[in-house]
């Protein structure tokens, strides 16, 4: 009998565990597949409008990323915003909150305008000629393995050497004649010192990322899985940008 109570008990346990992960499925779960039901019937009736959103926001996050790994005093700039930051009326401006993060306000709407424009308008028309040129219906290793190499191709070199331009501009007054001669050899400079390991680097990711990408996902929900490969090289790409020249 006693045994046959701690079994009562034990299965009871395991049943209330169960009952527990399920309900927890279902609170997580469910909002979670309304959110991607909207977003996909928003990427099928929207497509240019949704790249252009998933683009910045998740250009911007990545870049965020980066600037809080690369604080060297993390743990004071993020413990509150500084209350030279507040307005005059107690309130607070996006730029003041970015700041008292300890976030470069200037370099996240940079990242904003790149991530809207390149990832989001220049990727979205970037994809649907590679569409044209190797049609998904006619998949075969080859022609993927060949799409592949048109996409890195077209986008390594002068996606990653514009993103090292974006980044060198913002320390120079591109309204002056001088200012742009120095932001054009701080430019030059920095391509030359990083753009080379750069590409290997991007080849060696982007390759695979891009091959599950034409064989497996379809056309509504290939910018939301390119922006989450790019929320990762995002990160990556801004700490080699903006790191100090040796």
């Amino acid at each position: 009998e006693a045994r046959l109570a701690l079994m009562s008990r034990g299965h009871g346990r395991l049943i209330g565990l169960v009952a527990l992960c399920a309900s927890w499925t279902l609170v997580v779960a469910h909002p979670m597949r309304g959110a991607w039901t909207a977003y996909t019937s928003a990427a099928k009736a929207y497509p240019l409008r949704t790249n252009m959103a998933t683009g910045g926001v998740i250009t911007v996050a990545g870049d965020t990323m980066a600037q809080l790994v690369a604080q060297k005093n993390d743990g004071a700039s993020k413990s509150k915003v500084p209350a030279k930051s507040l307005g005059k009326d107690g309130g607070m401006s996006v730029q003041s909150l970015v700041e008292g993060m300890g976030l470069d306000f200037q370099r996240s709407v940079s990242m904003l305008g790149w991530g809207t424009l390149v990832s989001g308008v220049g990727l979205f028309y970037w994809f649907r000629f590679l569409d044209r040129l190797f049609p998904p219906d006619r998949n075969t290793v080859m022609r993927v393995l060949a799409k592949v190499g048109v996409n890195q191709l077209g986008l390594a070199f002068p996606m990653n050497g514009c993103f090292f331009g974006v980044s060198t501009a913002r320390n120079h007054d591109l309204g002056v004649a001088t200012a742009r001669a120095e932001w054009l050899k701080d430019w030059e400079r920095k391509v030359r010192q990083d753009l080379p390991m750069t590409v290997v680097q991007s080849t060696s990711f982007w390759a695979p990322v891009q091959a599950l990408n034409f064989v497996l996902i379809p056309p509504y929900a290939r910018a939301l899985y390119v922006n989450v490969a790019m929320f990762t090289w995002t990160s990556y790409l801004s700490f080699i940008a903006y790191r100090p020249d040796d």
